[in-house]
């Protein structure tokens, strides 16, 4: 039996398959990749870590099955991927040896050997049977770019350490939060005739971020089981995870919907006055506060001091405008510096109401209907 491949071709996507893989894995075949080749000339490569489990389809340059319709086969991930990245130009001969399970790979210059497992043990994703929607695949990739860096760690609240997902007739809803941000966006071009919801583990979800922005169709199929969901991509991949369960926090109530202050900001002419501050800050607390004063509202005064080791900075920042009333609001720096990075437009409204509640940010354009929702720390 014998399978050749380009490594070019077909690198990015054992690779990307493999990235779903654990460093410590309960079950030790799930260390290994596990493939399916056919006799048409297509193999079938997949990866888990028992909650995730991503499928590829990749090509080869020509199958001999020795008169075999299809063979199953595991080859350890690390092992095999070292190998094909130093190999990354060249042509390779994989001939298995069935009696010894011996794997000889060679290509023009040389030739190494390694050993590979029957299929039989390794555990294969459930049958995803349920809700079925056509989600759009740039809004998927959008949706999960803008939440994923506020997604929780949380061994007492494990519902929080994933991307949240609502369907509705309406739109699809986005969100993630870790206690102190959230980070939510809409996309009105996606419906659902119902409401369904789900809650899914960052890990896999940053697989399908890798997928679904490389695609040129419209739109993915997503179903969504009681406790599953599956996405299924018309290049041949396929993400099949585990929901989180438990249920999520109601993070409407905690958007506010009315405000005294109103800031307009220009984004990078306020993170690059965090930037010069921020190296004078308290390295435990990353505190800034921003000064806002309603006779010069078209700048305000961003600074940070830390007493233990007599340093400070301050700096006057140029905004667009402000409105509200004189104070003092507190933030960890650099939570404040993400909040802003993660917005496309050059100006972000912040709706504030006070020095102890949540603030609200969206882009000043309203081309996008994405919005952060920021924690301050309390000033002495």
């Amino acid at each position: 039996m014998e399978i050749v491949i380009n490594v070019s071709d077909v690198l990015p996507r054992i690779a990307m398959v493999a990235g779903i893989i654990s460093n410590k894995n309960v079950m030790p075949i799930l260390d290994n990749l596990y493939f399916k080749a056919y006799s048409n000339g297509k193999i079938e490569v997949m990866g888990s870590n028992a909650e995730t489990w991503i499928t590829s389809q990749i090509a080869a340059t020509s199958i001999n099955l020795d008169g075999k319709e299809n063979v199953s086969f595991c080859i350890e991930s690390s092992l095999l991927l070292q190998a094909l990245n130093n190999l990354s130009q060249k042509q390779l001969s994989l001939v298995f040896d069935e009696s010894q399970k011996i794997l000889t790979c060679g290509y023009a210059e040389g030739v190494f050997k390694m050993p590979y497992l029957l299929a039989d043990e390794y555990p294969m994703p459930v049958e995803v049977d349920g809700d079925v929607i056509n989600v759009n695949a740039n809004a998927l990739a959008y949706g999960i770019q803008k939440t994923r860096n506020t997604v929780a760690n949380d061994t007492l609240r494990p519902q929080m350490n994933g991307i949240h997902f609502d369907f509705n007739v309406d739109r699809m809803t986005c969100v993630s939060t870790d206690g102190h941000r959230l980070a939510l966006y809409r996309d009105a071009e996606t419906h659902f005739d119902g409401n369904t919801d789900m809650t899914l583990p960052l890990s896999a979800l940053q697989v399908v971020l890798k997928i679904a922005a490389n695609q040129d169709e419209d739109n993915v199929e997503l179903t969504i089981s009681p406790i599953n969901a599956k996405f299924t991509f018309d290049d041949g991949c396929m993400v099949v995870t585990r929901k989180i369960e438990g249920k999520y926090p109601n993070y409407e109530a905690v958007l506010p919907k009315q405000w005294e202050d109103e800031a307009y900001l220009i984004k990078q002419e306020t993170i690059d006055g965090l930037r010069h501050v921020m190296p004078m800050s308290n390295i435990a607390t990353s505190l800034v506060i921003l000064d806002f004063n309603n006779v010069k509202n078209q700048t305000f005064n961003v600074s940070t001091e830390d007493i233990d080791y007599s340093r400070s900075a301050q700096e006057e920042v140029k905004c667009v405008d402000y409105k509200g009333n004189t104070f003092k609001i507190g933030f960890n720096g650099n939570f404040l510096m993400q909040a802003l990075s993660s917005f496309d437009c050059t100006q972000v409204k912040m709706y504030m109401s006070g020095a102890t509640k949540g603030v609200l940010m969206i882009p000043a354009d309203d081309d996008m209907d994405f919005s952060y929702l920021l924690m301050p720390t309390l000033v002495s």
